[in-house]
């Protein structure tokens, strides 16, 4: 295993995983493959045992009644081949199909719906020979691997021979034994054996999980700087989206300019605040259409000035107005009473008429 990039300490994003998905590198455990297989080989081939039996007898048979002393034609050759063959595919042939079947299933439920190309894309970097004879060298990973590998063939073949210790003066005694009780025995001491080792095999698959799961995550590690990029490039240059806000806050102030000598009311803090209103007969309450603060608030009550527009100093209403309406929304109504008082004063006055 390479030495891990101490600099790479951040689990690695939903983008960098779906990346690695896309490029055909999937976290997959040929252990747990191998032991779904056999499990299900070891229950497929218990339950085709009577078609298997059957098959195998039609062929004994088959054997017994023909005579090799006589001269074979063409014709026959042909026609006991093809009853060969028919009998053979008639007794592995459900067995093999389900096997392929089960290892597509295992393989499906470990990775998910995926498909990729890249997986199987043609590379020119493996026409490389130096990169193949560096790979068969012997160096720290590959090390690994042939510990683990022989570690679970002395496992397994540790099982299979104390298996087989027990019983084998009863081995050495199946010559004497008929063909029919022989068999039955072997299938009895082979199922045994096949459950033992599927038992072993728990041990590892789990082993092999976890140790393939951490591996996968672990090559998988980003740098801080790593993330940082991505995140900046999913949700934009922090400068960038600066100058759009900032972009953005010009276009608004330019429109709440335009809408200043419109307005009906300016109400002020005096020097602070500044919030523009305007009353369009039949809407249910007056609408704040321009509002700022310090130099925004100066320019709207100079706009206002220029276009002959009141301004009323009434500082808490000015400050409460300015913190709850957005421009372009109609006052809360628990303004409409301060509000309507200044407009009755206004239209009393003179200084506008809303009707």
């Amino acid at each position: 295993m390479a030495n891990k990039d101490p600099s790479r300490t951040e689990h690695a994003t939903g983008k960098k995983l779906n990346e690695a998905r896309q490029d055909g590198n999937v976290m997959t455990s040929r252990d747990l493959s191998s032991f779904v297989i056999l499990l299900g080989g070891t229950i497929m081939l218990f339950l085709s045992v009577p078609t298997i039996s059957s098959a195998f007898s039609e062929f004994f048979l088959a054997i017994t009644e023909t005579d090799c002393r006589a001269t074979w034609k063409e014709e026959e050759v042909i026609n006991w081949l093809f009853k060969f063959g028919w009998l053979l595919t008639k007794s592995a042939g459900p067995f093999c199909l389900a096997i392929s079947l089960l290892a597509l299933l295992v393989m499906r439920a470990q990775v998910g719906k995926y498909f990729s190309t890249k997986a199987i894309k043609w590379k020119f970097s493996g026409l490389n020979p130096k990169s193949g004879i560096m790979s068969l060298l012997p160096n720290k990973q590959n090390a690994i691997k042939l510990g683990i590998t022989a570690s679970k063939v002395l496992l397994v073949g540790g099982f299979v021979y104390y298996s087989i210790k027990g019983d084998f003066d009863d081995y050495l005694k199946l010559p004497l034994i008929p063909v029919l009780p022989a068999g039955i025995w072997m299938g009895k001491r082979c199922f045994a054996m096949i459950l033992k080792i599927l038992i072993v095999f728990v041990v590892i698959v789990v082993i092999d999980y976890i140790v393939k799961r951490k591996k996968y995550f672990d090559d998988l590690m980003m740098t801080k700087q790593e993330v940082k990029d991505e995140r900046k490039n999913q949700d934009g240059d922090p400068r960038i989206k600066a100058k759009i806000r900032s972009k953005m806050r010009q276009l608004l102030r330019a429109s709440m300019m335009k809408a200043v000598p419109r307005a009906d009311v300016i109400i002020t803090n005096p020097t602070h605040v500044a919030v523009a209103l305007k009353y369009e007969f039949g809407t249910y309450a007056p609408k704040v259409v321009a509002k700022g603060l310090r130099k925004t608030a100066e320019r709207i009550k100079f706009l206002a000035k220029a276009n002959g527009i009141p301004v009323i100093e009434a500082p808490p209403l000015a400050r409460s107005l300015y913190r709850n309406t957005p421009v372009g929304g109609f006052i809360p109504p628990e303004f409409f009473g301060a509000v309507a008082a200044i407009l009755a004063k206004l239209q009393k006055t003179g200084s506008k008429k809303f009707i």
